[in-house]
């Protein structure tokens, strides 16, 4: 059941899309385009979104980059310590309370905002463990904030993705599904989709373009169960490194298949989750967390209020 939430600002919107900030203030890539097709019905758009790069991969291999949006947006702040971290001053509240890896904390709709300072903090604490600034949240926008890297080694950080960035139309008996590389140690790779005849769809991307942090655009695809078979770069699906099982591709819905986990620690896996791309009411934002790190404890994630 989706939630609404009223954070009760004046606010004065700056921006046309769902902002948050990378590091040293780079802003998340934008661009896009229409992508390589498999063969096996599926369509393929494979638009890779990195922190400041969007590759874009067309058809018959041209591929093309875009760099992402200037550094005004504000910046991201790994491992805070304790406390409010990095001078942040308002009340904290939460709009994600005690959320596990590696679970989808459910879609809120807010109301709009601008300019607010975003921190995932231990659950139950008052540590923060990542913290951004200058964060908006425009009306009618649908996004998914995803926090990525690893606790251990200094990683620690936030991925966000406008989900309604060139969705396909899905035709009767198609679902649509994206993929994201959010496994920090492993190299770029390459992915197939193998339906339950054993036909391989793909590769999905060109060359080494799918690279740690990424996720595709959604492709297009008749329902089913299908094995994930990832490659290195310009490998045949014979020589897969890593097949995992279980991949869905339901009717009418879409969804995101996330490489999650990490070499060195064993623990590589691929997690899927269903994304609710309605739209939200009038004046409210769509934003969905998922917990997407690894070694990191459960989070609650919110807001500091002015």
């Amino acid at each position: 059941m989706r939630t609404s939430i009223s954070l009760m600002l004046a606010a004065t919107l700056v921006a046309s899309t769902l902002v948050a900030c990378g590091d040293d203030g780079g802003g998340t890539g934008g661009g896009g385009g229409a992508g390589g097709a498999g063969s096996g019905g599926a369509t393929s758009t494979t638009t890779t979104t990195t922190a400041t790069t969007t590759t874009t991969t067309g058809q018959g291999g041209d591929t093309g980059t875009t760099t992402g949006q200037g550094g005004d947006t504000g910046t991201t702040t790994g491992q805070g310590g304790g406390g409010q971290g990095g001078g942040a001053v308002g009340e904290f509240l939460p709009l994600w309370e005690n959320v596990a890896y590696p679970d989808d904390g459910g879609r809120l709709d807010i109301e709009e905002f601008s300019g607010l300072t975003a921190q995932v903090r231990v659950a139950g604490t008052e540590d923060v463990a990542l913290e951004l600034t200058d964060v908006t949240a425009p009306a009618g926008a649908v996004a998914h904030l995803y926090a990525i890297g690893l606790v251990g080694d200094g990683s620690l950080d936030a991925f966000l993705v406008n989900d309604l960035e060139e969705v396909p139309t899905l035709d009767v008996g198609e679902g649509g599904l994206r993929l994201a590389h959010f496994a920090p140690d492993a190299p770029a790779v390459d992915v197939f989709l193998i339906d339950a005849d054993g036909n391989a769809i793909g590769p999905f991307f060109d060359s080494d373009q799918f690279f740690y942090p990424a996720i595709s655009l959604y492709f297009t695809g008749p329902e089913g169960v299908y094995d994930a078979a990832i490659v290195l770069p310009g490998d045949p699906v014979e020589s897969a490194i890593a097949v995992f099982e279980g991949v869905e591709v339901i009717a009418d819905e879409y969804a995101t298949v996330a490489a999650i986990g990490t070499i060195g620690n064993d623990d590589l896996d691929l997690a899927e989750y269903l994304d609710d791309l309605a739209a939200p009411d009038d004046g409210f934002a769509g934003l969905t967390f998922v917990h997407a790190a690894s070694d990191a404890p459960n989070v609650d994630v919110g807001v500091l209020l002015p």
